[in-house]
């Protein structure tokens, strides 16, 4: 076999034995050990064999053998870099030897400027001609096409992906994975940005946030059909129909015409964070039974399971209270008192009135209506709001109208988040 020399002088050492040409000509290798068709072997001395391209610059030596048998090697003698190191298991690019000792097939080690891999398409018009792509297969992909990809296709790239034109596109994509994980394996938080600054932040603790402090509003956009509802749902878990979806600050909602806040269903709910209290209204009124008499000259419980509302105030939260009714006396044309009261439990009489009315009645026995309104300020504490009335003459009893189903004393409370 001969060897062609051209444009360089080369030095082939076999075992002790060197052979030169010059760069106009060729030269061929009769020596032992020998040459034959595409072979170099050792025939039993203790030397690798080897073969040395030499320049004016640096001289690489490729070699078999020389730091442990079977290992192949390409490298630069004067620094002793290592382009290709190979074994029977693995191929090492930039080192002989493989540092993290992970036992992978192919292991690159960076240099001056990282363990850098570029992988380029060659700019041809097409749906998969102009594009890059790395893609992890499972040992079953010729049947299942099991894989992770992570591809970029580009300029030139037609077609579409999920809607997006190909061009330019870059995606991951995991081929029938029977999961899909993105983790971390400590605390430290997955960022997620545009444009090169930081957009969304994963939290350790199940926290997600939108939008970076001191940056401006973190926004997040639901996409429903034109026609359609986007909803917030917290998984149900035993003994609960759901979790609840709890916003700390405030929340707003675009105008009438432009959007509303509706909750769903018939148990549908706004609470505070400490699931104390429920947003709502509630109704109280007498019994219908029978009026209402009482003779005492200090206020006394109407009703205490009727006309009483025992209920949690958040700080943050107010309860509105609206009550109405028709109070006289018996006997005579004397005054007669209602009042709404605020104790921590319906039984207490004559304490915590937050608002009074007065009536005189044009006759005796006639009733003479009468209206009570209080806004009570939440600070986290049980509050009973009651009706209670006196008459201002012992020897007169004071009536407070409860007939019928519906000539009776009402309140209605309502319970809402208010600055």
């Amino acid at each position: 076999m001969k060897i062609f020399i051209v444009l360089a002088l080369i030095s082939i050492p076999c075992f002790g034995q060197n052979v030169s040409g010059t760069s106009s000509g060729g030269v061929s290798l009769s020596a032992t050990p020998t040459w034959t068709g595409s072979h170099i072997w050792n025939s039993g001395g203790a030397s690798s064999p080897s073969i040395s391209f030499v320049d004016f610059a640096r001289t690489w030596q490729m070699d078999t053998g020389r730091l442990s048998s079977g290992r192949f090697e390409l490298f630069e003698t004067g620094t002793s870099f290592t382009a290709i190191a190979a074994t029977s298991t693995e191929v090492r690019i930039g080192s002989q030897t493989n540092i993290a000792a992970n036992q992978s097939r192919l292991y690159v080690f960076g240099g001056a400027n990282g363990a850098n891999q570029d992988i380029q398409g060659d700019g041809t018009a097409g749906a998969a001609a102009d594009q890059a792509t790395m893609e992890l297969e499972s040992s079953d992909y010729q049947t299942n096409t099991n894989s992770l990809l992570m591809q970029y296709k580009g300029v030139n790239a037609t077609g579409t992906t999920l809607g997006f034109s190909n061009a330019n596109l870059g995606r991951i994509f995991w081929g029938n994975a029977a999961t899909a994980l993105v983790y971390t394996s400590n605390t430290t938080p997955i960022v997620f940005g545009t444009n090169s600054l930081e957009r969304m932040r994963l939290l350790n603790g199940y926290q997600l946030n939108l939008g970076v402090a001191g940056t401006g509003s973190g926004i997040l956009g639901l996409n429903g059909s034109t026609s359609g509802t986007v909803t917030f749902t917290a998984p149900a878990v035993a003994g609960t129909t759901t979790n609840s979806v709890v916003i700390s600050n405030s929340i707003q909602v675009p105008g009438i015409n432009a959007g509303t806040l509706a909750l769903s269903g018939t148990s549908g709910a706004i609470s505070n964070v400490a699931a104390t209290a429920t947003m709502g209204m509630t109704l109280k009124k007498g019994s219908g039974a029978g009026n209402y008499t009482t003779a005492s000259t200090t206020y006394v419980v109407t009703d205490s399971t009727n006309l009483c509302f025992s209920v949690v105030i958040p700080t943050g939260w107010k309860l509105g209270i609206q009550a109405s009714g028709g109070l006289g006396t018996a006997t005579a044309v004397v005054q007669a008192n209602a009042a709404l009261t605020d104790n921590a439990v319906c039984s207490t009489a004559n304490a915590g009135v937050l608002t009074e009315a007065v009536t005189f009645g044009n006759a005796a026995g006639n009733t003479e209506s009468f209206s009570l309104n209080w806004v009570v300020t939440g600070d986290g504490a049980t509050h009973a709001v009651a009706l209670q009335f006196k008459t201002s003459n012992a020897g007169d009893s004071a009536t407070l109208l409860n007939s019928t189903a519906t000539l009776l004393p009402t309140i209605t409370y309502t319970l809402m988040p208010s600055n």
